[in-house]
């Protein structure tokens, strides 16, 4: 599409109009997973790392993060850990020394245990 002389995707576009700027730094991600899609209730203004995240090829979520440093916390071995989420034991060890997915913040992770310390489910 093209505004103003600019050449514009039609998804920011409609969503500029609608909802407004998209902030500095961020992206929008088609929560219908449709990427022809231009209606904005379809559209979030995420950090390009969540978008990321979000893609069809993610096998981890952030609560799945979560959880897998409670694991570890609770001196679990990487390698089991690994096998359940179906990621190499050194994802496991990136996760645990926040190499990657280091926004996860750890009150997100408190959120996830119960009173007697275990995770929720």
């Amino acid at each position: 599409m093209e505004i103003g002389g600019a050449h514009k995707r039609a998804h920011r576009v409609y969503y500029e109009r609608l909802v407004g700027p998209i902030p500095d730094g961020m992206q929008l991600d088609h929560l219908c997973r449709n990427r022809a899609c231009v209606n904005p209730a379809h559209l979030e203004a995420v950090t390009g790392a969540e978008n990321v995240r979000r893609g069809s090829n993610a096998k981890l979520s952030a609560e799945d993060v979560s959880r897998i440093r409670m694991r570890l916390s609770s001196g679990e071995r990487r390698a089991s850990i690994a096998r359940d989420y179906n990621v190499k034991a050194g994802t496991i060890g990136a996760i645990e020394r926040r190499r990657i997915w280091k926004d996860v913040a750890p009150e997100f992770e408190r959120c996830l245990r119960t009173k007697s310390g275990a995770v929720a489910s």
